[in-house]
């Protein structure tokens, strides 16, 4: 007897954008090396003292919940886009991933061109480029989204979870539970 999987309830909200930038370990990285993979993304910036290293450990805790159940990697991709490239070389980055102990089996952290990066974030996703806004200390205050992209395997956007709406749930197990959804959508 074959059983059927039930899909996804989550729309399709349009194609995620190609890409290729720079991961953490100095090596291009882009939308062909995450292919038939679901993805959660989300974008940061290192010098971040407000939202960003909240969101970063929201993505550690989603990377042990995805170990664990054996999805990390190999069938759910974790990826970090840096809103502030001029700053976050792939050095820094690395550095940043560490401090979240970031696997990078799953987890990368993106930076590239400052023009590829926003025109990325604005045209490609939707969430809206880096603009600057009062910063404290070292923190330029960048301007970004604290929401989540959420993409299945065929490279469809399928939402974009608020950072409120996941920290609030559980550390996240609703941003898990669509990944596994979407994980074992064939």
């Amino acid at each position: 007897m074959v059983g059927c999987r039930r899909g996804s309830d989550l729309p399709v909200l349009g194609a995620a954008p190609p890409f290729t930038l720079t991961d953490q370990t100095g090596q291009p990285f882009g939308s062909a090396d995450v292919k038939g993979r679901v993805v959660i993304a989300d974008f940061i910036y290192t010098r971040c003292t407000d939202a960003c290293p909240l969101l970063s450990a929201t993505m550690r805790d989603l990377q042990e919940r995805l170990k664990t159940e054996g999805l990390f990697g190999s069938q759910v991709v974790l990826l970090s886009f840096s809103v502030d490239p001029q700053y976050d070389t792939p050095e820094v980055l690395a550095q940043y991933g560490q401090r979240f102990h970031a696997d990078p089996a799953g987890w990368r952290f993106l930076t590239g061109d400052v023009d590829v990066v926003h025109h990325l974030l604005q045209d490609g996703f939707k969430v809206g480029a880096a603009e600057p806004a009062a910063g404290r200390g070292n923190d330029p205050g960048l301007l970004h989204t604290s929401r989540f992209v959420l993409i299945d395997r065929s490279g469809q956007i399928r939402g974009y979870p608020g950072f409120d709406e996941v920290f609030d749930e559980v550390q996240g197990e609703t941003l898990a539970q669509q990944a596994r959804e979407l994980a074992a959508e064939r």
